[in-house]
Formats: C-alpha cells, structure tokens, sequence
C-alpha cells in the first residue's frame, strides 16, 4: 500500500516508471509485480538477489547477488531520476552519475537494534549480553548510512524521531507519514461494561515492539481508569 501511493503518484504525474523490486529466494512476487504492472506507464521487473547485506560487529557488507546485473539495467534505462525505498534499495543500486537520488526510509537499523536492546533488557535481565551485542551493531550501522545516503538529493523520514537521528549523521532529511488510503467507514460502538483488550503484531518489528510495551505500561492503565 505504501509504496503504490508513491508510485501512482510519480505516474499520474507523467512519469514512467521502471520499478525493480528486490526479492529473496523463497518470495513470490508474481502476484505483487502482476498488479503493479496492470498501471499504466509502470514497468516491473525482479530480481532475486538473496540476503541484501550481513550484519556484523565492525561493519555491516553488501552481500546481494547480482548488483553488476541490475546496475546495468538500471543504467540502460536512463532515469532522471531515481526514488529507492529504504537503505537496502539504495545501497543495492548505487548512484547513476548525474542522476538525482530521492530516499525514502523506513525504520533506522541503528535506531531498532537499539531500542529492540533495550526492551529485551527490560523484559528479560539474562539477554543483556545479547542486547551488548546488538547495541554494537548498532553503532556499526550509522556509519553505513552515513555513507550510503551521503549527497542525496533527498531523505524522506517516514518516523519523524529520525530527522535528528539523521542529523547526527550530517544527514538532512524531511519527515512524510505514510500516504495511507482515507478513512474507512467509521463504527460507534457502546463500550462493554468490562473492557476486553486485543492486541495484534509481530514482535520482531519494532513498532509492534514498542507498541506492545505503550499498551501494557500507559494504555491499559489509563483505559481501565476509565471503567
């Protein structure tokens, strides 16, 4: 959903739009690029490049198969210019000499493995060396961003806590929330006498991470004040 709003955006605009997209080995992306290709002016192509990059202490590497590949294709195309979603994309394609290069970014790999060290310590005392670990890549990371985003025509921050962050970097960047779709039907709904509460997400993301700990520490507590 995100990234066709940007997409269909640059479209009806009056653009044309070559979109590479990234895949690993196990995805199937059939249906994803068959949609995307259904909109006028858009051009869809995959390339599986297995594991993007590989983490370590000193410094994270590129590891993706195939770069001279989709350089090439993206050099043969002559964009002028070029939108990459997230630091995976534009690591992996690189700069094309004289092309402007606008980045969008998502979650801030340095920012999430910091915080996740931290909420792992809080949860659990005995992940402390482990959240060491992870707080030392961290660190490892700001100075790929640094390097990798060094020059470019544009940030966009999709969290506008990382404008500093980025800032720290001598990084410039705006902050854009998600263009999500408009509001759907709304439901007034009476609440019960006893307050039920759902939560859903993965904790391996961040957000749903944080999420979790906002609901159980802050919400709650003030929902139940409520009853």
């Amino acid at each position: 959903v995100l990234f066709w709003h940007y997409l269909d955006a640059l479209r009806a605009a009056g653009h044309r739009i070559l979109h590479i997209v990234l895949a690993q080995p196990a995805a199937d992306t059939r249906e994803y690029a068959a949609s995307m290709a259904r909109a006028p002016a858009i051009e869809v192509e995959t390339h599986e490049t297995g594991p993007i990059f590989v983490e370590s202490l000193r410094r994270p590497r590129l590891s993706a198969r195939g770069l001279d590949t989709l350089r090439a294709r993206a050099r043969r195309y002559a964009p002028e210019g070029i939108v990459a979603f997230d630091l995976a994309a534009a690591w992996t394609l690189g700069r094309i000499e004289g092309v402007p290069r606008i980045v969008w970014l998502g979650d801030l790999h340095f920012q999430s493995q910091k915080q996740h060290a931290l909420y792992a310590m809080r949860e659990n005392f005995r992940a402390a060396p482990h959240s060491l670990l992870r707080l030392l890549i961290a660190r490892a990371w700001r100075g790929v961003y640094r390097e990798a985003l060094a020059g470019d025509a544009a940030l966009v921050a999709s969290s506008h806590s990382s404008v500093a962050s980025l800032a720290e970097l001598g990084l410039q960047s705006v902050y854009e929330p998600y263009p999500w779709p408009g509001p759907g039907r709304i439901f007034e709904l009476k609440p019960p006498a006893v307050p039920t509460f759902a939560f859903f997400g993965g904790l391996e993301g961040l957000g749903s991470r944080s999420a979790l700990h906002f609901c159980l520490e802050k919400l709650i507590p003030a929902l139940r004040g409520q009853w």
